[in-house]
């Protein structure tokens, strides 16, 4: 670049030196540098603005920052020349897009000379300021037996979010990048509209493209992930741990990825449950009531902090008085759940038990009577251990079957068959069959464990192909399991 353009460099660094009040023949003071050290690299005018269109991006900065005086200010004292040079933001969009496209052909180029088939997956997704788009992702192995993945089309979603609407993007970004016949399957979430979806595209590519290898009624591959929160939901709905005008649908494929501390600093707006009446019979409608109480002001925030703390020190007092080891716990804030979003209820929960004694303290407090209809029982806490116990096994279900460094289609049944028999051996405990509410709970998430089951497998005969080619399955998982087989499937099925 400098050699093509020496005049234009030439006449950028003479300005600079104007600009620093430094002649052509003066030297400018330089310190000095060690033995060995990194020589500075001159400056690149286009390396210039792809790092700041990178920094643009992502930050997720609109293109008008770069109009942002104070920002303008630093870059021209740190290169003077670019005083009246710098670029608005219509010209950084451009430049943006420019690359974008550029980078498109490159993939379109490389995904056309694949020697072998892609999967695609499609998701939904709507910005905060309301702009509905469609996300298009395709996989696939390399000759080398790598995995990759890239994002083929990030398209606005005009109009209905219907399955027709959304097969007519994935059809056109599919017959754009010349992939469609090498698409072999789709995965996605379990709305309904995505039913739809695999049917119209499929209806599609038959039409426009006879030698497609997709096939619709074996390619859709559900998301487990999503599954399971359908089914954690059902159970809490049932158990009135959320609030019926929650959309128990909602699913943020994040939320494997949340952890202790982004719960405890999530600020629940526009919570749908403080619009819900208080529901005193179920547990976890008091620890959220407790923890939004506590939550509300810095006083009340102040006053937990401070009988914990006492908590904590008479404790290690009584244990150092009986000659006994006791770890001091550190004090933390309550989590206040976001209802739609289960991991956080049971962070919500965790976090609850941890402090338990702080919270029984808060609310026989002589002084504070706020708390008073939200105390707790004995076996009020035990139902509160028990939900973290079944909320935990769900979790690392969905942790496992979330991950993005193994393939996880090939063991997909057995973690249906793990949860539904968990969900039967609970039903079969002594305590949850005293509870009417507590049964229906697991009913209603069983039968949706059940019935999705039914619908992925009725989608798709990857998930069998893949465990049969895994080693470390192969046809174990039925052999090992034929009694629930037989409670799952019809004889027809498995005589299949």
């Amino acid at each position: 670049m400098k050699e093509r353009h020496s005049v234009v460099w030439a006449t950028a660094d003479r300005f600079d030196k104007i600009m620093l009040g430094v002649q052509d023949n003066d030297e400018v003071e330089k310190e000095p540098t060690e033995a060995g050290s990194v020589a500075v690299p001159s400056f690149n005018i286009d390396e210039f603005y792809k790092r700041l269109t990178r920094w643009i991006v992502t930050g997720n900065q609109p293109f008008t920052e770069i109009e942002n005086e104070e920002l303008r200010d630093i870059i021209v004292y740190l290169r003077p020349a670019l005083s009246d040079h710098l670029i608005r933001s219509a010209a950084l969009k451009e430049r943006l897009f420019g690359h974008a496209e550029i980078m498109r052909r490159f993939t379109k180029q490389y995904l056309r000379d694949l020697p072998g088939l892609l999967a695609i997956a499609c998701d939904a997704w709507t910005s905060s300021n309301r702009i509905a788009f469609l996300a298009i992702t395709g996989s696939w192995i390399t000759a080398g037996w790598e995995r990759q993945e890239t994002l083929l089309d990030f398209v606005e979603l005009r109009g209905a979010h219907s399955g027709e609407n959304m097969a007519d993007l994935v059809g056109k970004t599919l017959t754009d990048l010349g992939i469609v016949n090498q698409v072999v399957s789709l995965v996605s979430d379990s709305a309904s509209n995505n039913g739809t979806l695999v049917r119209h595209l499929s209806n599609q590519l038959r039409r426009s493209s006879p030698e497609s290898r997709w096939d619709g009624t074996k390619g859709h591959i559900r998301c487990l992930a999503h599954v399971i929160h359908l089914a954690v939901m059902s159970l809490l709905r049932a158990l009135r741990a959320v609030p019926e005008s929650v959309d128990t649908r909602d699913f943020d494929y994040n939320d494997s990825e949340l952890t202790e501390e982004t719960a405890e600093a999530i600020v629940a707006e526009n919570n749908q449950e403080s619009l819900e009446s208080d529901d005193t019979d179920m547990v976890d409608p008091l620890i959220r009531k407790i923890t939004k109480i506590v939550r509300s002001s810095p006083q009340r925030m102040e006053l937990f902090r401070t009988i914990a703390e006492r908590i904590e020190d008479r404790n290690e007092q009584t244990a150092r008085a009986e000659n006994r080891p006791y770890k001091k716990k550190v004090v933390k804030t309550l989590i206040l759940d976001v209802v739609t979003r289960w991991n956080a209820m049971l962070f919500m929960l965790e976090r609850a038990l941890e402090f338990r004694e702080a919270i029984d303290s808060l609310t026989v407090h002589p002084k504070v009577k706020i708390y008073r209809p939200y105390a707790l029982t004995c076996d009020d806490w035990d139902a509160v251990s028990q939900a973290c116990a079944w909320l935990k096994f769900f979790r690392d279900a969905s942790l496992y079957i979330s991950g993005e460094k193994y393939p996880t289609l090939s063991f997909s049944l057995r973690i249906y068959f793990i949860l539904i028999q968990y969900v039967t051996r609970l039903e079969q405990d002594s305590t949850a069959m005293r509870s009417s509410i507590t049964l229906r709970g697991l009913k209603a998430c069983k039968e949706k464990l059940v019935e999705y089951l039914d619908k992925s497998t009725y989608d798709s005969e990857y998930y069998y192909f893949a465990m049969v080619l895994d080693p470390r399955y192969k046809d174990s998982l039925f052999k090992a399991n034929s009694g629930l087989i037989e409670d799952l499937f019809s004889a027809e099925w498995i005589s299949d």
